[in-house]
């Protein structure tokens, strides 16, 4: 069987017959020996980097041609072959990288990472929008606070022809309007306070000394009797056998009710054989 071993002696016959240590022979090619990978590729390894170096640069120059068709073409025909396609993938990279508004998910790309690689792509577009709003609120507050002082302009071009007396008066009216603003939030901050604690002193009292729980001995609990037990004790002690007494009582009517119970069902029975004694003479014919 295959999967069996040959005995011992069979084996050591063959080595034998085949002999060992011969010469090469002269078709012998370490290249087609059957050499573990790691020692053949350190004996190839100028063949091996040599290949690796021309698969690189045909993948640079591969790569430097989709991106200048992609350049040049960035819309694509739908009737595409099998090349085509890798083509039109290349340049939809490409567009995504110019255009972030014409990103898609890629085969076989996590949703994670898409989301990712969105965020990436429109981080500049976000920033430079928060601070346009910034910058925008900022210029609403100004424009706002010029209204209040009295002042007719609203742009920050306009202030280069103002006199020192306007200038003064703006600052004027710009600092009243900070200092209503500051009495308006006091105000507020005050109604706050007043509706939080409504009038009540809410802090606890302090005292004058800390004390632990265990400082002060308390005094040992007062027991007291019960409500009946020197009644019942006294009761007890006079008299004995009240107890035994009601004992007996209960058994007797007990007893009592058994014999009763016995009288009626030895009636019963007596009263139903009679009846069937004379149902069985009717039946006979016999007077009863």
């Amino acid at each position: 069987m295959p999967h069996k071993r040959r005995k011992f002696s069979d084996r050591q016959a063959t080595r034998e017959f085949a002999g060992n240590d011969f010469a090469p022979s002269s078709g012998f090619d370490i290249s087609k020996e059957a050499l573990p990978k790691g020692k053949m590729n350190i004996l190839n390894a100028g063949k091996i980097q040599a290949a690796y170096r021309e698969r690189r640069k045909q993948s640079e120059q591969g790569a430097s041609q989709k991106k200048g068709e992609a350049s040049s073409d960035p819309q694509p025909s739908n009737r595409l072959s099998a090349s085509g396609k890798s083509k039109g993938k290349a340049a939809a990279v490409a567009d995504e990288k110019e255009d972030p508004t014409r990103m898609r998910i890629r085969e076989g790309e996590r949703l994670r990472d898409f989301n990712a690689r969105v965020e990436q792509a429109f981080a500049s577009t976000i920033s430079a929008a928060a601070r346009s709003a910034s910058k925008h609120a900022q210029n609403q507050k100004k424009r706002k606070r010029r209204k209040e002082g009295g002042d007719g302009g609203s742009d920050e071009d306009s202030n280069a022809g103002d006199t020192d007396g306007a200038r003064q008066k703006r600052k004027e009216n710009a600092q009243q309007a900070e200092a209503r603003e500051k009495r308006e939030r006091d105000e507020l901050r005050a109604q706050r306070e007043s509706i939080r604690h409504d009038g009540e002193d809410r802090e606890f009292a302090t005292l004058s000394q800390r004390k632990s729980v265990r400082d002060v001995v308390m005094a040992p609990p007062t027991l007291k009797a019960g409500k009946f037990s020197k009644a019942s004790a006294g009761a007890s002690a006079d008299r004995p056998g009240k107890r035994i007494g009601a004992d007996m009582k209960q058994e007797q009517s007990k007893r009592a009710q058994e014999r009763m119970l016995a009288e009626e069902r030895e009636r019963v029975i007596q009263t139903y054989r009679k009846k069937k004694d004379d149902e069985q003479k009717q039946r006979l014919g016999m007077k009863p």
